[in-house]
């Protein structure tokens, strides 16, 4: 068994960086479970150096990809476990695993005018899907996917709705007056989407978001599936579960695709990532795209000028 004290050593001479280290004398380690957060801890490092943060599934689905262990539940549940010991311990940086469902709400203030001219420069955009001759949004079954799509949605100004399941009455009627609105705007609308391989997953894309707008008079919105798929499957052979026989969906799905189901998270962060980049850069015109980028840049350098004359009025006061 290794004391806590000595892991520490250990991380000290692999040359850990940015690790908030928590020694508690009564807590101990064995040899193997060392071995086994370095393991993860160069997983972590891997998609860390290329700005993700990974959550407990994700950190998960890549153990099994790698063999480091087979696809169940408990061990799923082991892990959770196993993480959250790792990182009392100090052997993982509390920093890189996020809990995407759980996020505090907190109030913003500013100090001074300055300030809060200062904060708004940080967040300065103007709307880059404007003079698009479509409007996209990016609808995704997955909570624990929020982290990798949201900065590439952030970037190219496309709404993201993440629905954890089936979307509610009111996240589709939303959804169906953003795309009205565009439409009374003179732009087509492209709705792209990412959700699981598996009864109920493949319904959500195939039916019900189909069926739902076309209530809500939208019945010829382009709807462009990237994710999960059954050549992605093929192709980069993620973790297979059993789909859920309780499913009222399963009898028919059987039919098609068997009795196995798999995971959209499963896939690697940055496969999703370029992903969704190239599905909506392809639905997008890039020179306008970057005509927005100019004039926006533009914006900022006046507000910046502004905040300048702000500094200056403060000062004197």
């Amino acid at each position: 068994m290794i004391k806590i004290k000595q892991a520490f050593q250990w991380f000290k001479d692999h040359d850990q960086k940015g690790v908030q280290w928590r020694a508690l004398e009564d807590v101990k380690m064995k040899p193997e479970e060392i071995k086994q957060a370095e393991y993860m801890n160069t997983i972590i490092d891997e998609y860390t150096a290329q700005g993700y943060t990974l959550s407990v599934r994700q950190l998960y689905y890549q153990l099994v990809a790698r063999a480091y262990m087979e696809n169940t539940e408990k061990n799923y549940t082991d892990i959770s476990k196993i993480v959250t010991k790792y990182r009392m311990a100090g052997l993982i940086d509390w920093s890189v695993i996020e809990d995407r469902g759980r996020v505090p709400h907190v109030t913003y203030y500013a100090n001074s005018v300055s300030e809060r001219l200062q904060d708004a420069l940080y967040s300065f955009e103007v709307d880059r899907q404007l003079k698009q001759d479509s409007r996209i949004e990016v609808w995704c079954e997955k909570d624990a996917l929020t982290g990798i799509l949201k900065p590439v949605t952030e970037y190219y100004h496309v709404p993201l709705l993440v629905n954890k399941g089936f979307g509610s009455a009111t996240a589709i009627y939303q959804g169906a007056e953003r795309f009205k609105k565009a439409i009374r705007e003179g732009q087509d609308c492209v709705l792209i989407y990412l959700g699981d391989h598996d009864p109920s997953g493949l319904n959500m894309i195939e039916e019900d978001i189909p069926e739902r707008l076309t209530e809500f008079e939208l019945p010829n919105i382009q709807i462009k599936h990237i994710a999960l798929t059954m050549e992605q499957i093929h192709r980069y052979k993620p973790p297979k579960n059993p789909a859920k026989d309780s499913d009222t969906r399963f009898k028919n799905y059987k039919k098609e695709h068997g009795v196995y189901s798999w995971e959209v998270d499963a896939l690697k962060p940055e496969l999703l990532d370029s992903l969704l980049r190239q599905e909506i850069e392809s639905s997008m015109d890039m020179s306008v795209f970057k005509e927005m980028l100019g004039y926006e840049q533009g914006l900022r350098t006046e507000l910046e000028y502004i905040i300048e004359c702000q500094k200056e009025i403060e000062m004197s006061i």
